[in-house]
């Protein structure tokens, strides 16, 4: 992944434009009662989501002056929040220049989406050979959420429930490293899902249809992923191409 430095129009955007009330007041240890320690972790989560939908744009450098601002902590907590950031694949440091939003390039996309296949398959191998009537209903439940945000175009719930869609079934493998290597997939992935979720009447049906195949057998669902993910897939590098 890039930042991209070299185009970035946006970089002396002022921070506090591209934040809300509550994300600032998040940011304010005081305000909430959370220990100072806690801090850092706040200003992450705020981070992380300003990223994942858009508020905080591919190449934008991280001024470490507004952001602290902004959150109303220290230099200290603020840069635990960066190197958080950096640890997830949603930003980087470019020695002498700063630490800047990820700008994914089309072989980020290819790589990402191919480690999902891979990992999904032994994943739905191992929860879907006797699925557990739990996660048919937590799946069934998802999908029901995610037609009543589609609903009232609620795109952030769309996302986030299509991402507890799929680690509810990476939770129900029971396999450790693979769901360690799905959660290190999981914010980058949130951000792909996020930039082609403007077509969410399409996401919760292909959800659905995945819902179902889950009671159907594990080859059926294969079958239903494949054709699911490989869309995604193509969706998120047509995006990324055109931002190029």
């Amino acid at each position: 992944m890039s930042a991209n430095p070299q185009a970035r129009p946006d970089e002396s955007r002022p921070m506090a434009s591209v934040t809300g009330e509550r994300l600032r007041h998040a940011g304010n240890g005081d305000s909430i009662g959370i220990d100072v320690r806690d801090r850092w972790e706040v200003v992450r989560d705020g981070m992380r989501e300003m990223i994942v939908y858009g508020e905080l744009l591919p190449g934008q450098r991280l001024n470490e002056v507004d952001l602290a601002r902004t959150f109303e902590v220290s230099r200290g907590p603020l840069r635990e929040a960066l190197r958080a950031l950096e640890t997830e694949g949603l930003a980087v440091r470019v020695p002498r220049r700063g630490t800047f939003v990820v700008q994914m390039s089309a072989t980020d996309v290819d790589e990402i989406y191919s480690l999902r296949a891979a990992l999904e398959e032994l994943a739905v191998r191992r929860a879907l050979e006797s699925p557990s009537p739990q996660l048919l209903a937590r799946l069934d439940a998802l999908v029901d959420e995610m037609r009543e945000a589609t609903a009232v175009s609620d795109w952030r719930r769309v996302t986030e429930c299509d991402i507890e869609f799929h680690t509810a079934v990476y939770e129900a493998a029971a396999h450790a490293r693979v769901l360690s290597a799905w959660n290190s997939l999981r914010e980058p992935m949130r951000v792909l899902v996020g930039m082609t979720s403007e077509i969410p009447e399409q996401t919760w049906r292909d959800h659905a249809l995945l819902a179902k195949a889950a009671r159907q057998g594990v080859e059926e669902y294969l079958a239903a992923a494949r054709e699911h993910i490989e869309q995604a897939h193509l969706d998120a590098l047509d995006i990324v191409r055109k931002r190029q």
